[in-house]
């Protein structure tokens, strides 16, 4: 392909990476709503010491922190994104510098932005959608979540003098240095040596739970799964926690974030969805989209499924009775028995209903039956949302360390 080598590094001197305007402003633009700035002010870059050199010799232009807030001092201060490094070697991390005098920004972006690739302009703006900053509050999140067990599980090792968090650095101190070295050292995990012990950088909750295995903490149980998922229609984000609690939902259509709420909370999970999709065209790709994400965030958390109960039954709502029944088997199958008098329901299409729980059955490699029936179409559309997930509660819950199956497997 052109402008890759055949290391697969990503040439960046190649004429083929001049940035494209339109994308250039894409991201100003995004970045300027985020932070509450004037775009004109936004200088982007994929080459962070211009933007340190650039920020010491600035001339009297005030220059703003992330919120917006006039600093003096660079350290901390630039708006590194290094989640949208995927596109690239990670030394071409796209940066930003945001400047008060747009006079300056102006100069400063005639020679800065013209040669930022356009893969990387493209993975920002991915990376800053609703999705993006989801998945990355999600990430950040399931790191802090493993990083408090390690903690918590290193004070209680009588061989750990202490340890603590110093920025996003675990620094552990230990009476057998030595031996912290080596069980550090088989776990492949790179800790500088402190005058006290070791310090390292964890980024992420795989990191956390190695970590938490080399020095004998013991791995963090998480029944947890995220999903992203792309295409020129939607981009939604799904992460599910089996064990956790509580509902952030937002998919453009207020019934369907309610419909997704009770699924939620009736099946007893923590459930988080950032959509973008095109409401303007139809509903149809975003509810689908949406509904396939879920099904396959639901199949990760659920790993093997030793111990899970495996079947689900159950609801009424008022007039309005749904019989649902779930079966974990790992083979997709739906059926749906039932009708809708109103075409749709607070912007959500009656029809997508039976649509989402063959969407949900196909993704999440399970049999779905959806029986309804009474004379309020929002209660009977309500009563399948709730009762799937009565019956999805009882379906995951643990009842022991065994295989649900006389196969062994599911």
């Amino acid at each position: 392909m052109t402008g890759w080598e055949i290391t697969g590094r990503l040439d960046l001197s190649r004429p083929a990476y001049v940035a494209a305007p339109d994308l250039l402003e894409a991201v100003r633009a995004r970045l300027s709503d985020i932070l509450g700035v004037d775009a004109a002010g936004v200088v982007l870059t994929a080459d962070a010491d211009r933007v340190r050199a650039e920020w010491r010799a600035a001339a009297g232009d005030t220059l703003n922190d992330q919120a917006g807030r006039p600093v003096s001092a660079l350290p901390g201060m630039t708006l590194d994104l290094p989640a949208l490094t995927a596109a690239g070697p990670a030394e071409t991390g796209l940066c930003a510098l945001v400047l008060e005098s747009g006079a300056h920004a102006g100069a400063l972006r005639r020679d800065s932005e013209k040669r930022i690739p356009p893969l990387l302009l493209r993975a920002a703006l991915k990376g800053l959608a609703p999705a993006g900053l989801a998945e990355d509050d999600i990430r950040t999140g399931a790191r802090d979540a493993e990083l408090t067990r390690l903690i918590a599980a290193l004070d209680a090792d009588p061989a750990i003098a202490g340890v603590r968090m110093a920025g996003e650095a675990l620094e552990i101190e230990s009476s057998d240095r030595a031996a912290l070295a080596e069980r550090l050292r088989r776990a492949g995990l790179v800790f500088a040596e402190t005058d006290s012990g070791y310090r390292g950088y964890i980024p992420d909750a795989a990191t956390a739970r190695q970590a938490a295995l080399a020095l004998g903490a013991g791995p963090a149980a998480a029944r947890q799964a995220s999903r992203r998922r792309s295409t020129r229609e939607t981009d939604i984000l799904v992460a599910v926690d089996l064990d956790g609690s509580g509902a952030r939902i937002h998919t453009g259509l207020p019934f369907y974030d309610h419909m997704l709420e009770q699924i939620a909370a009736h099946g007893g999970f923590g459930l988080t969805v950032a959509a973008e999709g095109d409401l303007t065209v139809d509903a149809h790709h975003t509810i689908e989209d949406v509904a396939l994400a879920l099904g396959e965030a639901l199949a990760e958390a659920l790993g093997d499924k030793k111990g899970i109960g495996r079947y689900g039954f159950t609801a009424p709502m008022d007039e309005a009775q749904a019989s649902i029944a779930i079966d974990l088997s790992g083979r997709p199958l739906s059926r749906f028995e039932g009708s809708f008098a109103r075409d749709e329901i607070g912007g959500f299409p009656t029809e997508m209903t039976p649509h989402v729980f063959r969407s949900l059955a196909d993704s999440l490699r399970a049999a779905v039956h959806v029986k309804v029936e009474g004379e309020d179409d929002h209660h009977k559309v309500e009563a399948c949302f709730k009762g799937f997930g009565r019956a999805l509660r009882q379906a995951i819950r643990m009842e022991g360390g065994e295989t649900p199956s006389t196969k062994g497997v599911l």
